[in-house]
């Protein structure tokens, strides 16, 4: 576990009549089920669609919003914006200082502070409460994907008493003070205001499309900009559209290395073209994918027939398969019932446990995809790992050493059992169709398992 003092991400306050008005009239993301209790991540846009931050925007009552922002000031330009709007809002920035608990034993140590009620929280929802006599807002959010909750301090002056209480607490998960990491918020995907957007990037031009409802009801400030851009396309994206093309041009002209035949150089060109379309996502992802079956015949690559005849291999739909296995068993939380009745029946005791999740996740890595299984049945463990309690009366952390076993259990046995069967992993398909291509010798499940199985 991590404590991060993060009381740089300060808040604007929003109250008054026109209020929810006015949170609507600054972001393209429709808010119309935002909940009292309830935060959701915004874009907040100007009048040309540029970005002016990402906030988590907070829901305290129906006419009272917390713009919870980082590295731009915010509070001047809407109160500048609601001043020339003449609105019946106030906008102040509160007396307000978060602190981030983040890392694997997160809710443990939040079910120690306050009690088993935190369990009940949802992403981005929150709860208003005090933690001996300190008043704060805790709200499950946090700026990495390792699972955390940040604790809105609303009096400045008892700030070091609450981070002596969670320190205090967090003493037996071994809890170090911590800070926002840029690689790892880059590896889970989270975008960063000044780093990869700022007032001069069109919302319209980040993969964030599903936070811009831009013909929502409300009204607001973007709305002409952004309709503008769909309409016209987005720059950026349409220089992706442009360069696909022109840099496969330009390796079919110039490019001409020693050994490297004319149909290699066919294939490299049009590799390179599908590499920046699916980067830029100028076109969709699937759009993308089909532009072999007219790249490979025009360039003399690879004849249609052949190229063609890869869309339906029937190891394709073999995968494809084991994917759709996958949402069916994940809809309906199979996972969750093989996981938790194999545990019932080889016993509740740590290593049995382990035991248990590991002939679950092989058993199900046999027959969908080894990274399909580890997805679906990491939560589970992670579930388990929370109910458990660590042995004050020994120094070893007996939470923290279970938790990274049972991880690398499930991750160890999920490539056993992917490489029972031919679909458990895409490489046993590969080597497959490889075989039978190359050698002539067809390799089907029966064959595969009885290798793979053994092993």
């Amino acid at each position: 576990v991590t404590l991060w003092d993060v009381a740089a991400e300060r808040q604007v306050e929003i109250r008054g009549n026109d209020a929810y008005r006015f949170v609507e009239y600054i972001t393209p993301r429709d808010l119309s089920s935002l909940q009292i209790g309830q935060g959701k991540y915004a874009l907040i846009t100007d009048e040309n669609g540029g970005v002016v931050n990402d906030p988590i925007i907070l829901r305290l009552g129906e006419s009272h919003f917390w713009l919870s922002i980082a590295d731009s000031d915010v509070l001047l330009w809407t109160k500048g914006l609601a001043c020339g709007l003449g609105w019946d809002v106030q906008i102040s920035e509160p007396d307000v200082s978060p602190l981030a608990i983040q890392g694997p034993n997160n809710l443990p140590l939040m079910v120690d502070l306050f009690g088993d009620w935190v369990k009940d929280i949802k992403y981005f929802f929150f709860r208003e409460t005090e933690l001996d006599g300190i008043p704060l807002i805790v709200q499950r959010s946090g700026w990495s994907k390792q699972g955390g909750f940040e604790l809105y301090l609303r009096d400045g002056n008892q700030g070091e008493k609450l981070w002596d209480l969670v320190m205090k607490a967090g003493k037996k998960y071994d809890i170090k003070p911590g800070t926002p990491n840029n690689i790892e918020r880059i590896e889970s995907g989270l975008f960063s205001w000044g780093n990869d957007m700022d007032l001069n990037t069109n919302a319209l031009e980040l993969p964030l499309e599903r936070f811009c409802q831009l013909d929502k009801d409300a009204e607001y400030l973007s709305r002409d900009a952004l309709l503008k851009t769909r309409s016209e396309g987005v720059t950026k994206k349409i220089v992706g559209l442009f360069l696909g093309p022109i840099v496969f041009t330009i390796i079919i002209i110039i490019f001409n290395p020693e050994g490297l035949n004319y149909e290699a150089k066919c294939i490299l060109a049009s590799t390179a073209w599908m590499a920046i379309w699916w980067v830029t996502e100028c076109v969709p992802i699937a759009v993308t994918a089909l532009l072999p079956i007219v790249l490979f015949p025009v360039t003399g690559g690879l004849d249609l027939q052949s190229t063609t005849a890869s869309y339906g291999h029937k190891l394709v739909f073999l995968f494809v398969g084991g994917f759709i296995i996958a949402l069916a068993i994940e809809k309906w939380n199979l996972h969750k019932r093989l996981a938790l009745n194999i545990i019932r029946v080889t016993g509740s005791k740590k290593s049995k446990v382990i035991l248990g999740f590991m002939i679950a996740t092989a058993f199900l890595s046999m027959w969908i995809s080894n990274t399909a299984t580890s997805i679906m049945i990491l939560p589970v463990g992670l579930a388990i790992i929370a109910q458990l309690k660590d042995d004050p009366n020994t120094i070893e952390n007996e939470n923290l050493v279970f938790g990274k076993s049972l991880m690398i259990a499930i991750a160890y046995s999920a490539s056993i059992g992917g490489m029972s069967t031919l679909i458990g992993t895409p490489p046993n398909m590969v080597f497959a169709g490889v075989v039978e291509q190359s050698y002539g010798v067809k390799v089907n499940m029966f064959d595969w398992m009885k290798f793979g199985v053994p092993i």
